[in-house]
């Protein structure tokens, strides 16, 4: 396979030559496509044409990403971003609490004038998540500027043990909507094919808000965790919202009573799995200051 890659990267288009033999294919293969009478041989030579061109585009594509990712480097803030776990990870949360009170603000308004106790749910939610964000934020501000070690551990201690008690009412808001979720058959919908990307969106929160939460273990920054902690329940959430768009789009009148009982299964699951992580975060955080306090 490397060889049959080194010889067809020494005999690849570039340039003008690529951006003809990118045309020519594309008429080419809708020509074939749309003729059923296109002789044999005729459609190999098309399909070979088009598959030579398309491995051209994608090392060129590559090459480019390549020399963009080098450039951008070069930009001191980007080369923090990407280097630097822990501003990356508070960057990221100043992005979420945008978004997060951007939500909160459109969901409370459409629960005022559509007077809906399902927008007001959601609502609720998004505000107690703005709320979690910014005390991490803010307290990360404050405690920056501490320098006596044992303080500020202690400090930072405080705020992990805040966001876990900030995920006993993330908790409560979520089963406020589970609970209209399964009663009265409320649910997410969304237009068009805008599912697909929400899916990919969701499993891609998922999977990288996990991987983060393990990796930030070894980094003992509480506040930090505490970040990560948060976008994980969040992103645990993003898989509910996503079942029951996917029934709302899919779904039928036949399935109705099968979206109530996996959307109560898998909101349970996940208003539970919340409900651990604060437990978790509290104890965790309240056993950590004994040690300092007491020096157990």
């Amino acid at each position: 396979m490397q060889k049959f890659l080194r010889t067809l990267r020494r005999y690849q288009a570039k340039g003008p030559l690529l951006l003809f033999l990118v045309v020519v294919s594309t008429v080419a293969v809708y020509y074939v496509l749309s003729q059923q009478q296109t002789a044999t041989l005729i459609k190999y030579a098309i399909y070979f044409l088009s598959s030579y061109t398309l491995c051209c585009l994608v090392f060129f594509i590559i090459e480019q990403y390549r020399i963009l990712i080098r450039k951008a480097l070069q930009v001191p803030y980007v080369h923090r971003y990407f280097h630097d776990f822990e501003w990356r990870t508070f960057i990221n949360t100043y992005v979420s609490l945008a978004i997060s009170l951007a939500f909160a603000a459109l969901k409370l308004t459409f629960s005022f004038q559509l007077s809906s106790l399902w927008f007001a749910a959601i609502a609720i939610y998004y505000i107690v998540l703005s709320v979690t964000r910014y005390i991490i934020l803010s307290n990360n501000r404050k405690i920056s500027g501490i320098e006596e070690q044992e303080e500020r551990r202690l400090r930072q201690l405080g705020t992990y043990r805040a966001s876990g008690y900030m995920l006993f009412f993330l908790t409560a808001a979520l089963l406020g909507a589970v609970w209209q979720m399964v009663f009265f058959a409320k649910s997410y919908t969304y237009p068009g094919h805008l599912i697909y990307a929400v899916a990919a969106f969701a499993f891609y929160s998922v999977i990288t808000a996990g991987l983060n939460l393990f990796r930030v273990q070894a980094l003992d920054n509480p506040i930090v965790s505490a970040a990560r902690l948060i976008n994980f329940a969040s992103a645990l959430v993003s898989m509910l919202t996503l079942q029951t768009a996917m029934f709302s789009v899919f779904g039928s009148a036949d399935t109705k009573i099968l979206s109530q009982y996996l959307n109560a299964i898998l909101g349970t699951l996940i208003c539970f799995g919340v409900f651990a992580l604060a437990v978790i975060a509290v104890i965790r955080a309240g056993n950590e200051i004994k040690k300092i306090k007491y020096h157990i």
